[in-house]
């Protein structure tokens, strides 16, 4: 799809709204990080992935806690727990993606 679209209108891409729920988060963010691997392979320009949403969020009909984003809901002081298993597929993605990115430039 990725290809098709560069070749339709011949600009670079950029990877929006990437997000899923709950445990699917690291499994849904490795599928999306795959497809842009193979498709900066095949010489599609893609520009960057954005990981969307970056923190939980009430949820638009029902006020449910979301858990989509990489960080929780702050607490009491402001802080924020981390999605660990989000945060380490989020690295190990850039250390994928990143020498892929300088062999093209």
């Amino acid at each position: 799809m990725l290809q098709e679209v560069f070749e339709r209108y011949r600009r670079p891409l950029f990877i929006a709204e990437t997000g899923t729920e709950d445990d699917f988060r690291p499994v849904w963010f490795n599928y999306v990080c795959t497809e842009v691997m193979a498709a900066i392979k095949a010489g599609v320009p893609i520009e960057g992935i954005c990981l969307y949403p970056i923190v939980n969020h009430p949820g638009w009909d029902d006020d449910r806690h979301c858990y989509n984003g990489l960080w929780d809901y702050c607490n009491e002081s402001g802080d924020r727990e981390i999605y660990q298993p989000l945060a380490n597929e989020l690295q190990f993605q850039r250390q994928q993606i990143e020498p892929l990115l300088k062999l093209r430039d």
